[in-house]
């Protein structure tokens, strides 16, 4: 199952190789059982209930070129939801690179932070 998910989720032009082989080596390493419970439970929840209702802020980061997360339909399925803060960063995929750590805690800390969230172009000046 882990062969799947690195070749059909993972890998890509943008994905860092190194990420990618860590992500992949520690799903090797899980006990068999503990992953078939973590797929179970993973398919039986319903994390836009329970954000919605929640009551509470909520930061939900996706990346445009996510194999996983149709990013359309979760934006569309979450428009009206209240408390609920949403950012799409572009040219990365489900792996880990430098440029979507880098934004991931850029959004993270404006959001901790109770502050509006950074434009993906401000990142990009931060970053240079």
């Amino acid at each position: 199952m882990s062969d799947i998910y690195k070749r059909l989720m993972v890998e890509g032009k943008n994905v860092d190789a190194v990420a990618a082989k860590i992500n992949f080596d520690n799903q090797v390493l899980a006990d068999p059982r503990a992953a078939r419970e973590w797929l179970r439970d993973a398919m039986q929840r319903d994390d836009l209930a329970q954000i919605r209702g929640s009551g509470r802020p909520t930061l939900i980061l996706v990346a445009e070129h996510d194999r996983i997360v149709n990013v359309r339909r979760l934006q569309s399925a979450i428009a009206d939801a209240p408390d609920v803060s949403f950012d799409v960063i572009r040219q990365a995929g489900h792996a880990w690179s430098p440029e979507l750590s880098r934004r991931q805690r850029a959004l993270i800390t404006a959001f901790l932070d109770d502050q509006p969230l950074p434009r993906a172009e401000d990142a990009v000046v931060a970053a240079a």
